[in-house]
Parts: C-alpha cells; structure tokens; sequence
C-alpha cells in the first residue's frame, strides 16, 4: 500500500490522535508525522497516546523520535514551572496580584501531565498600576525587561526573562487585556462606512 502524502490527512489523524481517539498511522509517512507533532507542539502528546495505546502504526524509530522529544520537552517544563513559581512567590511577596493566563493554567488544570501540553513562555496578568513596580524589582532580581521603556499609548505587555542552570525563562507581562479602545479614541468613521 503507498504511503499518503498529503498534508490535509495527517493534519487530520494528528487532531484525531491528540484527541485521545484510537488512531492508526499505519498507512503515513512517519517521518512527516513527527515533523508536523515537533512543528505544531503535540509530540508530547502524540507520544502519551501511544505509549498508551491509543496511537498506533508508528514505525519503532519514529516512536523513539517522539519519546525522546516529549522527555526533553518534559525538562524543560520542569524548569519553566520552577521558574513560574519563583516569579508568582515574588510577585505575592511584595503584593502585586497577577493572574496566570493562557497555557500554564490549561497544563496545570487540564493535562493529566502538564508537559503534555508544550509552551515557551508563561502569560500572567498584572494590574496597569503595578507596571512601574514590577519592572524595577525584576530587574533588580536579575531578569531582563524588555519592551518597559518606551510604552505608547497601544502598549499591553512587557517581557521578562530569567535565566537558570539549563535554560532562559521568559514571561510574557500584560497589563491590557486590549488597546483596541485606545486605539479607536478621536477616529471617525471612514467615508463610506455606516456608523451606529
């Protein structure tokens, strides 16, 4: 039997098998599977289901690829967590109130292991007041802060990044869930276009 090559059913088995269905991938290219699971960052998952038997038809080294990526995704999670944890406890030391947003409370919260759910950077929200603040007690814990110097009116977020013995961890720092208002402030309507 030949090996499908089109992108539009792998896209399919793959949202089939992150799903947690029972999926067969006998009949597709592995290594375009992985590739596109590494891509889109659904290894982990992709190597859960089918250590758990729900993924199968994967040749044994794609397999491996799989597992070998979840397991160096995995440490890097673990430092990313530390990490989190160090910045929410320095954040509740010196009460600024922040909300996790975005995909470290869907890790927590949702995945039977958080790794399975793979992220670069954790989201939190802060109060607009605090901004000030918290750039200067990060910088002076030895993160970096980026984008908090020059603020226009549009501005939401910052950065910050720390790093640790294996890697650098950043946090994205919203203040703004939109500037969308901000933005629409004094505009009129465009000729041609009805206003309600």
């Amino acid at each position: 039997m030949e090996k499908r090559t089109s992108k539009l059913p792998v896209y399919g088995q793959l949202a089939q098998a992150i799903a947690g269905e029972e999926t067969d991938f006998r009949d597709y290219p592995g290594d375009e599977v992985a590739l596109l699971a590494e891509r889109h960052g659904v290894a982990p998952l992709l190597a859960h289901w089918f250590h758990e038997g729900r993924v199968t038809g994967l040749e044994e080294a794609i397999a491996a690829r799989l597992q070998r990526y979840a397991r160096s995704r995995g440490l890097q999670d673990l430092v990313l967590n530390n990490d989190t944890r160090n910045f929410l406890e320095l954040l509740h030391e010196h009460d600024i109130p922040v909300l996790l947003l975005k995909g470290t409370p869907l890790a927590m919260l949702v995945y039977d292991r958080p790794f399975l759910r793979e992220r670069c950077d954790s989201d939190v929200y802060i109060r607009e007041t605090d901004v000030e603040a918290l750039g200067e007690l990060l910088a002076g814990r030895g993160y970096t802060v980026h984008n908090l110097g020059y603020r226009p009116a549009s501005s939401k977020q910052f950065q910050a990044s720390i790093r640790t013995t294996r890697q650098v961890s950043t946090f994205d720092i919203h203040f703004r869930v939109s500037s969308s208002i901000l933005l629409s402030r004094g505009c009129r309507p465009m000729v041609g276009s009805s206003s309600t």
